[in-house]
């Protein structure tokens, strides 16, 4: 799971950084950089998964949103 992911569950979500942040118990400041290509730790990964029941739904529309962009460019 890469920090675009993370970003794209979270807009998925709905939330802004700050709601993400304070639902996994990081502060703002981390979950920026992990947005901005800071390695997602497993730790981090797991309780996106659980905290936010992230769906192989979920995952497929963020993977293939995220071909769409590179095929435009």
């Amino acid at each position: 799971m890469s920090g675009q992911t993370v970003k794209a569950i979270r807009l998925w979500l709905g939330m802004s950084q700050r709601e993400m942040a304070g639902r996994l118990g990081v502060t703002d400041s981390y979950l920026c950089q992990i947005e901005a290509g800071r390695p997602v730790s497993d730790a981090i990964r797991i309780k996106i998964a659980q905290t936010f029941d992230v769906t192989a739904e979920m995952l497929e529309a963020i993977r293939r949103a995220k071909l769409a962009d590179q095929l435009l460019v």
